[in-house]
């Protein structure tokens, strides 16, 4: 049968194998690192405090001879090995993806080294695009208000909030991200009570309520106080039905995933401009205007983000 390698001590990889260090520290799969105290004590009050105390000599070391304190932590050498080059005067350690950046949480928090939170924060606002709800649930546990808040931020887009880093949070910080969002579908939503910010009214889609359709076409409502869209200028203008249908459907989006992305999904395009080109009239006037939708949906996005942006997000300390 053959033995389990990592039961056999052995030396980290330089400069972590070097004869002259005043320490030795062993991780929980048998790799020993010959550090200097006074580095670790620079870099880590806990350290500076650890090493006042006594320590054994553990009976699988591999320097039998040596007087060298031997420190046995519970983190694995991959973990140490981060920990290590982050304070030494070498290459900065190499952080890869989301484990390693939970290790280099873990390890800075429980040593209080700072330069660690610093790494950590670095590779966090690089993930945020891709894992805004992991990156929300990491800063918040570990205390990072100001990445909390910018990751909440990001998280707008998504229908869903999950994450396998979800359990980090306690219910209040749950509590504050979901309402955030709710008041950011609140606000994304106001835009459409006031529809002052539409610049141009292209009559593929609008029409001043006082003029008459020069063909019958059913798909501009009656005017009513309701369907009345009124220009900063003060003009009255009335949409077609399926214009208001496509308000209508991005309201109803825009209360789960408050992003202006929302609104010129080409999703909704497509299905707009389909049910348009289902009329005569509409199609001719779309079919002379091609890009009047796409034009009012970016116009309509920009709005939308510049309402949500106004939202604060705050992340209560514990």
């Amino acid at each position: 049968m053959l033995s389990d390698t990592r039961d056999t001590p052995r030396y980290a990889d330089a400069p972590f194998d070097g004869p002259d260090g005043d320490v030795t520290l062993s991780s929980s799969d048998n790799v020993y690192f010959v550090v200097f105290k006074n580095i670790l004590s620079m870099a880590s009050p806990i350290f500076c405090s650890m090493f006042t105390l006594p320590q054994e000599v553990s009976p699988n070391s591999i320097e039998p001879s040596s007087q060298r304190q031997i420190i046995p932590l519970t983190e694995d050498a991959r973990a140490i090995d981060i920990m290590l080059r982050a304070c030494y005067p070498t290459r900065r350690p190499k952080v890869i993806g989301m484990e390693d950046t939970r290790i280099v949480l873990e390890l800075s928090r429980k040593y209080q080294m700072e330069v660690l939170q610093e790494i950590a924060e670095d590779k966090l606002i690089a993930m945020i695009p891709s894992y805004p709800v992991s990156i929300y649930a990491l800063a918040a546990h570990y205390d990072l208000p100001d990445l909390a808040a910018r990751a909440a931020t990001c998280t707008n887009p998504l229908k869903y909030l999950y994450s396998s880093d979800l359990h980090l949070l306690d219910g209040r910080q749950f509590y504050e991200l979901v309402h955030y969002r709710q008041r950011c579908g609140e606000a994304a939503i106001s835009v459409t009570a006031n529809w002052t910010w539409i610049t141009t009214f292209p009559t593929a889609m609008f029409q001043q309520a006082a003029m008459q359709l020069p063909s019958p076409c059913n798909c501009f409502p009656a005017d009513s106080p309701r369907t009345k869209i009124v220009s900063r200028a003060g003009t009255a203008y009335r949409a077609t039905h399926w214009w208001w249908k496509y308000i209508e459907q991005t309201k109803g989006a825009l209360k789960d995933m408050p992003s202006g992305h929302v609104v010129s999904d080409p999703m909704f395009l497509r299905a707009t401009l389909d049910e348009a080109r289902a009329c005569c009239n509409c199609k001719t006037r779309m079919d002379g205007n091609q890009d009047a939708l796409r034009n009012f949906a970016q116009v309509f996005a920009e709005e939308v983000d510049r309402a949500v942006a106004q939202v604060s997000f705050s992340c209560q300390h514990a």
